[in-house]
């Protein structure tokens, strides 16, 4: 029965699959099977109320099918309504209470309503009688570490390195565990381990991850490339990820040399331009910025992002500001509560001589996110509206944030007095 939906969900068009069911239910009422699968189908293709109708008419005529009332129960997921959902399969466990499958899916339940007690209580009671069943240990393992309890869920982990079926993930989320605790080595050695399966790719981003957080930069790199070359497909990601690594690491002319090498392979690349348009603004290369962000515009003229940053660098430069205030008037609209659009703009009216606009929109921003950028530029404005000790407050703060800052690295210099 259950090839028979396959087959008309894959073989035959939507309308002509519904109506040979149709066509069977009706000539065969008394057959709960033929009434499962027509739910089975209707709910492979969307049709989630048909589907509870005919999972009803399955169960009235096989009242202890638990297959059909766990259909009933996804049905009603899907649809949204959990709770329905949940005291389905508690219905289902009351006439069966040792079935394991309907007793794991009331725990992926339980954990899915935020009742993870009760889903580690249902669990641990499936352990309890079969040690060796590797799905709920794995399903415990996860409540553990989403519940914060790293510990608990590296002890599961560790028993399901020994499974074959279960050794890749388990070895993937032990890594997890170990970066979360910031024991980076640890997690390098456990990301390694994953060498096949769907984790792979992920393992072998989060091991570049915690090489750059260890500082090793180089091997980083270079991993980088095999990733690349080992899987094409997530080209862009990575190739994202190493400019990325290379700013944060103020190796800027790389950064740019990357991203061109890679719009080469992938040519009007809408994050590769804007990437490369913040990494020429690094590099003063206002022409690449604006060549770059005006082609992003021309794709997408609401990206409310590349607006902000070409509207940002014209005023910063205090350059064609009525175009500036033009880009920055369509991103504030788009985004009005945006920190960043909200600095800039700000920034803009301070440029055009509006000192108490400024004021207002850098203030909000800075509420909003106590950036060392956005504080940098509330502090000038403050300091030049004679605010020197609202200015010095703010910059203070910025400072011991972050002291490397580079915006506060030019205020030191630019407003020496206020340091000394």
């Amino acid at each position: 029965m259950i090839e028979l939906v396959k087959w008309l969900d894959a073989e035959v068009p939507k309308e002509e699959g519904a109506k040979v069911m149709q066509r069977l239910v009706t000539e065969f009422p008394g057959m709960a099977e033929l009434h499962f699968a027509f739910a089975l189908l209707a709910s492979t293709r969307g049709e989630y109320q048909l589907a509870l109708q005919e999972a009803e008419k399955a169960l009235a005529l096989h009242p202890d099918w638990n297959r059909a009332r766990l259909l009933q129960a996804q049905v009603m997921s899907q649809m949204g309504d959990s709770e329905a959902a949940r005291a389905t399969v508690q219905k289902a466990l009351r006439s069966d209470p040792n079935n394991v499958r309907l007793r794991l899916i009331y725990s992926q339940f339980l954990a899915k309503a935020g009742d993870l007690r009760g889903a580690e209580r249902e669990l641990a009671r499936i352990l309890e009688k079969d040690p060796d069943n590797h799905d709920a240990r794995f399903g415990l393992a996860n409540l553990l570490m989403e519940a914060g309890r790293d510990e608990n869920a590296k002890k599961q982990f560790l028993e399901l390195t020994t499974v074959s079926k279960w050794r890749g993930q388990a070895y993937f989320y032990l890594g997890l565990i170990e970066a979360r605790q910031n024991r980076l080595q640890n997690a390098l050695t456990w990301f390694d381990r994953v060498r096949s399966g769907p984790l792979e790719f992920d393992a072998k981003v989060n091991s570049i991850t915690a090489l750059i957080n260890l500082g090793r930069i180089t091997e980083a790199r270079q991993r980088l490339v095999e990733v690349r070359k080992q899987f094409p497909d997530e080209a862009l990601r990575l190739y994202l990820l190493e400019a990325e690594l290379l700013s944060k690491s103020k190796d800027y002319e790389a950064a740019f040399d990357l991203l061109t090498a890679a719009l080469e392979e992938m040519p009007d690349q809408m994050e590769l331009l804007y990437s490369r348009a913040l990494i020429a603004e690094q590099l003063d290369r206002v022409d690449v910025l604006e060549t770059d962000l005006r082609a992003v515009l021309e794709k997408n003229p609401e990206d409310a992002n590349a607006l902000n940053a070409l509207g940002y660098t014209l005023a910063d430069r205090g350059a064609r500001l009525d175009e500036a205030k033009q880009y920055l008037d369509r991103a504030i609209e788009l985004k009005p509560d945006d920190p960043a659009i909200l600095d800039s703009y700000g920034w803009l009216q301070y440029r055009l001589g509006n000192h108490g606009t400024a004021l207002d929109y850098l203030q909000r921003a800075y509420e909003s996110v106590s950036d060392p950028e956005i504080a940098a530029h509330l502090g000038e404005v403050l300091w030049e509206s004679g605010r020197h000790q609202e200015a010095k407050k703010v910059w203070k703060e910025a400072l011991k944030k972050d002291p490397g800052h580079d915006d506060m690295k030019k205020i030191k210099i630019k407003y020496r007095e206020a340091f000394e």
